[in-house]
């Protein structure tokens, strides 16, 4: 009872957290022979970063066994008429299949089936440029390992199954990124705000964390993210830290 098969169609996503207003994306399963992350590539489907293939036989390891697919893979795209999602934001009519609350202060999530899949697929293709539709935003290469493995998997199957095979297909999630509730963040950016939130934590293993009364033991102001300086927080006891970390991670930080 807790899964049921639904017929071919999308997933209108709406996500909300206590850090940022709603954003809409859609949810669908994007052909792996459409998508490449060699460099200078002419797929539709294109990487945004450099791939490291030391990093893809672990993931495919999990892959290769995992019986459910649970997506984590952002593609952007470019629609600055909001032609794609537009109309189907305010329909009331779509069909709810979860809403809830996420745990750990993860904000809300909304899923609502969109059944017409030939429409919203010919406003994709009608957002082409030069070949290009999507850019992987996150989770690259978890789609590599994807990609990977249907590889390993084609090569042993005739041409009349490779066409319908499942592993030839991944779920992403799909999100404009001309939408004015889509926060761009730079990798440089984030990868500092690791360093400084790293120091952090080392200061606090080793009992350093400075107290606004005393101010013995200060970190430097470097130490800190721009978002914590922004604040002016000071993390004077362990609890404090724990929770100025999740703050950090949930803006950006992956730790």
């Amino acid at each position: 009872g807790v899964f049921r098969k639904l017929p071919k169609g999308f997933v209108l996503v709406r996500r909300k957290t206590p850090y940022s207003p709603v954003r809409t994306g859609i949810v669908l399963a994007v052909d792996l022979e459409e998508y490449s992350y060699e460099k200078q590539s002419n797929a539709s489907i294109r990487a945004t970063e450099a791939t490291i293939l030391e990093r893809i036989p672990p993931r495919l390891k999990i892959r290769e066994c995992a019986e459910l697919e649970f997506p984590h893979i952002m593609l952007l795209y470019d629609d600055p008429q909001d032609l794609v999602l537009g109309e189907l934001k305010g329909r009331t009519d779509l069909e709810t299949l979860y809403d809830f609350e996420l745990n750990m202060g993860g904000g809300h999530v909304c899923g609502q089936f969109v059944s017409e899949y030939e429409e919203v697929i010919r406003r994709f293709e009608s957002l082409k440029k030069d070949g290009l539709l999507f850019m992987v935003g996150d989770g690259n290469h978890s789609l590599a390992s994807a990609k990977a493995l249907w590889e390993k998997i084609k090569a042993n199957l005739p041409a009349s199954e490779q066409e319908s095979h499942l592993a030839r297909y991944a779920l992403c999630e799909a999100v404009n990124h001309q939408s004015d509730k889509f926060h761009k963040i730079s990798r440089n950016r984030a990868a500092r705000r690791c360093r400084r939130a790293r120091g952090v934590l080392y200061y606090r293993t080793n009992n350093r964390i400075p107290t606004m009364s005393s101010g013995q033991g200060a970190i430097p102001d470097r130490r800190y993210s721009p978002r914590a300086r922004e604040r002016r927080t000071w993390c004077n006891s362990k609890t404090d830290s724990r929770v100025w970390m999740k703050e950090d991670v949930r803006s950006g930080c992956a730790l």
